[in-house]
């Protein structure tokens, strides 16, 4: 067993590693001092709960995050705040040390839809609202009247105020900027050391 107490607001206060469970737990102040003293005799406290390492599909280090993800059961991930770099590689030992023998390591990176995903949906939809707002426009300059509620009056809305060529350079401006938010993530492709199990 290996455990470290973090003592700062901005982290897991108790992480053990055991041959058998991975623990991550924040109590308070007064519960923290009693779970030092049990860690310190080698008992695990009973208040910890953790998540045993043959529901653990991967655990996943990755470059410039302050936390670790724990993937386990089906699609479950918790994220272990852990700030200090060293403690993050006091625990990648300790996995590897004390962790069942099953244990594969690879590094990887994100693959370019993992990356890009986010804001390839976000251009997807823009592009969506800017040809429906593009067809109202040209259907009501061409005497075409419309009527609705919620959405639909905002997208009318959109459609009289900008016009066709308006709606155009509107959607073709959002999503310069979804591309420009992108580009720094598509080139930056951090190393993901990841634990499998």
């Amino acid at each position: 067993m290996k455990y470290w107490i973090n003592k700062t607001q901005k982290e897991d206060k108790v992480i053990v590693v055991t041959n058998e469970i991975f623990y991550s737990y924040s109590p308070n102040e007064k519960d923290l001092i009693a779970f030092q003293n049990e860690l310190r005799l080698g008992k695990i406290p009973t208040k910890l709960s953790g998540i045993q390492f043959f529901r653990i599909r991967h655990i996943d280090f990755e470059d410039g995050k302050n936390h670790l993800e724990i993937y386990y059961d089906k699609k479950e991930v918790i994220k272990v705040l852990v700030p200090n770099l060293m403690v993050r590689n006091e625990i990648k030992e300790a996995l590897v040390s004390i962790g069942p023998s099953n244990l594969q390591r690879d590094q990887t990176q994100k693959t370019f839809l993992e990356k890009v995903s986010k804001y390839g949906i976000a251009m997807l939809i823009t592009s969506l609202i800017t040809f429906l707002t593009y067809s109202m426009a040209v259907e009501m300059e061409n005497g075409t009247a419309y009527a609705g509620d919620g959405l639909g009056s905002l997208l009318i809305g959109l459609s009289e105020t900008t016009g066709p060529y308006g709606a155009l350079l509107l959607g073709l401006l959002i999503n310069s900027l979804i591309l420009l938010l992108a580009y720094p993530k598509m080139q930056h492709s951090p190393t993901i050391d990841r634990f499998w199990y």
